[in-house]
């Protein structure tokens, strides 16, 4: 991928919903009421800028389209999630969602309690999904074991993927948890509030 361009791009309220794949007349509706920060021009044509976009994209879970990755900021947002699941398809369908909603992050999977403790030593993420497909690791494992890596104090969120059956209360050890099949708007809306982390 080429060098990130630190131009300001403008885009027309056409532009917006094109990208979004709505009609004209409902980007116009998310400026009026708000949900999308813009400006006029003199001829009374609406316009945002990308960071404006990029922002609301981000607050309600939506993919960045690619005409909008230039612009996302790398350091700022940058985020290292790690996935917990045992099964590959769930994986890989996580691993779309995330990348596809937060490009800024990088995306590590574990398969096994003992990969899961290599990469969350190696990478120190600031986001670890675990679900409970791994018997053998929870969200109160996680927490001992950043505990044990002398990570106790770093600035992380788990987020626990429970099947409705599972009577196990992991409230008091993750910071969230969402019902499989899990919302995954929810996910990234999650990860995007966390900008400072």
């Amino acid at each position: 991928m080429g060098k990130r361009e630190n131009k300001v791009k403008i885009f027309s309220a056409l532009e917006v919903a094109n990208m979004c794949g709505v009609v004209n007349q409902t980007a116009i509706n998310w400026i009026k009421n708000g949900y999308l920060k813009a400006f006029t021009t003199p001829g009374g044509q609406y316009r945002v800028y990308s960071e404006n976009m990029i922002e609301f994209l981000q607050g309600r879970g939506m993919k960045i389209p690619e005409v909008l990755l230039p612009y996302v900021k790398d350091k700022k947002n940058e985020k290292k999630v790690c996935i917990l699941e045992s099964d590959p398809d769930l994986t890989l369908l996580f691993r779309e969602k995330i990348t596809g909603s937060c490009p800024w992050c990088s995306v590590f999977t574990a398969s096994s309690a003992f990969e899961a403790g290599v990469i969350i030593a190696k990478e120190k993420p600031q986001f670890i999904i675990i679900s409970d497909s791994m018997t053998d690791i929870s969200p109160p494992v996680v927490r001992e074991m950043m505990a044990d890596l002398d990570m106790a104090g770093s600035s992380y969120k788990i987020i626990f993927l429970k099947s409705i059956n599972r009577q196990e209360d992991f409230a008091r050890s993750a910071d969230l948890i969402l019902v499989k099949p899990p919302d995954h708007t929810r996910i990234t809306a999650f990860i995007n509030s966390f900008s400072g982390i």
